[in-house]
């Protein structure tokens, strides 16, 4: 059913483990489709009381997988950042909308958009390898996942 994914859910608990380890489950084109799929399906599902998002290996997530970003057209610039754009904005925005409880377990390092979209969750656990980075400025990117505005929210503002 889901190419980048493990779905289960037993006991109430749907649980969605990014499956790409050999790419430290970096998320590809295919993962911004199955994620929200798989949320969906688990937000009609009556037996799912809450949704426990990890990953597979060593990684929870290494962020965007760039290399998918080779594919697109290069010719056309703009409707290409306007694509990416609207595949990212409708991603974060699927997490936003989870009207059940949403649980991450990061296994290890969470970087970039798995960084952001964290704070969307309403429940963290961490395991001792994990740790968190957001390259955005190393990058010349934006940031991403809603930070802007949550980071703030969740830390504090800058003194």
């Amino acid at each position: 059913m889901y190419k980048t994914l493990a779905v289960s859910v037993k006991n109430g608990i749907q649980t969605i483990r990014l499956n790409r380890p050999a790419k430290r489950n970096a998320i590809n084109t295919d993962m911004y489709a199955e994620i929200p799929k798989a949320l969906h399906a688990g937000a009609v599902d009556d037996n799912v009381v809450v949704t426990v998002v990890t990953g597979s290996g060593s990684y929870y997530c290494s962020g965007n997988d760039l290399s998918g970003y080779l594919e697109w057209d290069g010719n056309d610039l703009e409707r290409t950042a306007k694509q990416a754009a609207n595949v990212i904005q409708s991603f974060v925005q699927t997490f936003i909308d989870f009207p059940k409880i949403l649980v991450a377990v990061v296994n290890g390092p969470a970087v970039g958009l798995a960084t952001t979209t964290l704070a969307l969750f309403d429940l963290i656990y961490c395991s001792k390898t994990a740790t968190f980075s957001t390259p955005f400025i190393a990058l010349g990117l934006t940031p991403e996942g809603c930070s802007s505005y949550t980071f703030p929210k969740i830390m504090g503002s800058m003194r």
